[in-house]
């Protein structure tokens, strides 16, 4: 597009170290949260604030603004939605946040897509709601783990024995937007075709090129473009927020507070040493505890201890040499560890002080449900990577979803939304939902926009 290319901004891609999909909040007054608007914006001040042109007021009103209309739209073609009750904004004590206001597709039968399921990213159907994650994972260890566990698998089952093959997260939505779009509705989906170039005419984007099943094609546009790709990234993660376990980088030193959000112990991470080598100590309590589906698998286990990236130890000595870590620095950590857990106060770096640090903890650990002192052994040591969920430069866009120059003005005929252009949340994650609530909700407004050519001005 030469001297009319969009303006790609400066912000990094997103570091995590936990991937888990999330979906787009719901309109507070409809879910019974309490929240308003004004809240809403206050939250995101508070924690986006302003990084640059992307995170505008106007840009952030825009999204808030938005909500509305895409969960109305999607009901209306048939995506059914449910409040994650229990489920917290990522940082819940700052002004406007709030505890509850995420919402997700309920889990549905994936067999209604036939053959598009084997297109969607998801290793096998799963009825997962976000708020059976926390719970499952105290599975062996509260009766409320237990009963939802048991819940998960009747419901799973209840699926099989009708037929069915639900899936839930970020599978269902996928899921139910195929159903809703390309089957309900009979839009075309073209897989296996990467777009190579974008067609201008007169200073607007009117088509592209694109390389569909190997074969060169162009299509023209008359209303616009939008550019909607889900970044650049791909990488899975564990969470790491339960009792018994500390991370620790590779002197034997805790550096930051474990149960934080994903978004903020990488980068953490990559602010002590972002080259160094980081392991998750935990002791025995915590495998016996708490449900790790990776470890399940006795296969698994002796594949991660092959790659050395797993070790175990009767001691926290033992396990220090296997991992080259000094012994008598790993147990001093332990040692002060310990005294936290035992006061359930961390003086060091305030775990479990959130609620949504405590959102993944263990309510029958007190006096603080993320802390467990490291006592028991056998011990086990895992190793942590910096891993991206999502990526975060991209297109710039004004409040509509349409394209901008660096000089801030339009291009006409260009839009964008997703992962590919500049978010609305900068460079954090204010809480569930902050990479496709955005996509969604811009793309809407995208959508919109480009419907009204050309009566709306472009200018």
């Amino acid at each position: 597009m030469n001297n009319r290319r969009a303006w790609a901004t400066s912000t990094p891609a997103r570091t995590t170290s936990s991937f888990l999909p999330r979906h787009p909040v719901r309109p507070a007054h409809r879910g019974g949260v309490g929240g308003s608007r004004t809240e809403a914006l206050t939250y995101l001040e508070a924690t986006v604030g302003d990084t640059g042109r992307s995170t505008s007021r106007e840009r952030k009103e825009a999204f808030v603004d938005g909500i509305e209309d895409f969960v109305v739209t999607a009901e209306k073609h048939g995506l059914v939605f449910a409040r994650s009750t229990d489920y917290p904004d990522y940082y819940p004590e700052l002004p406007g946040g709030k505890i509850g206001r995420a919402i997700e597709v309920k889990p549905l039968n994936s067999k209604v897509i036939g053959k598009w399921w084997k297109t969607i990213s998801a290793p096998a159907g799963m009825p997962i709601k976000t708020d059976d994650v926390w719970l499952l994972g105290r599975a062996w260890s509260t009766p409320a783990g237990f009963l939802r566990g048991a819940q998960f698998v009747f419901r799973a089952l209840g699926g099989v024995v009708r037929g069915q093959r639900l899936v839930g997260i970020g599978a269902g939505l996928s899921t139910a937007f195929r159903h809703a779009v390309v089957l309900k509705h009979e839009v075309p989906l073209w897989l296996n075709a990467p777009l190579e170039e974008l067609l201008t005419t007169d200073g607007r984007v009117t088509g592209v090129r694109i390389t569909r099943d190997g074969q060169p094609l162009t299509v023209r546009a008359t209303r616009g473009v939008m550019l909607a790709g889900g970044g650049f990234d791909h990488n899975t993660e564990w969470r790491r927020s339960l009792p018994y376990s500390i991370i620790v980088d590779a002197h034997g030193d805790r550096f930051a507070n474990e149960s934080e959000s994903y978004v903020d112990l990488g980068h953490h991470m990559l602010e002590h040493d972002k080259d160094g080598a980081y392991w998750m100590i935990a002791d025995v309590r915590h495998a016996r505890r708490y449900l790790r589906t990776f470890a399940l698998d006795p296969k698994n286990n002796k594949a991660m201890r092959e790659a050395g990236i797993m070790a175990k130890g009767s001691t926290l000595a033992e396990l220090a040499a296997r991992i080259g870590i000094d012994p008598a620095r790993l147990q001093a950590t332990a040692d002060r560890f310990n005294g936290f857990a035992r006061s359930g106060v961390d003086g060091d770096f305030g775990r479990g002080n959130s609620a949504y640090d405590r959102y993944y903890g263990d309510p029958t650990v007190h006096p603080n449900p993320c802390l467990g002192p490291l006592e028991k052994g056998p011990f086990t040591a895992f190793k942590v990577v910096i891993g991206d969920l999502g990526t975060k430069g991209g297109v710039l866009t004004d409040a509509e979803g349409r394209a901008l120059r660096e000089d801030g003005t339009v291009i006409d005929g260009l839009y964008a939304a997703g992962n590919n252009s500049a978010s609305v949340m900068g460079r954090t994650y204010p809480g569930p939902g902050s990479t496709i609530g955005p996509a969604v909700v811009f793309g809407m407004r995208a959508a919109r926009h480009m419907a009204r050519w050309p009566s709306a001005s472009t200018s």
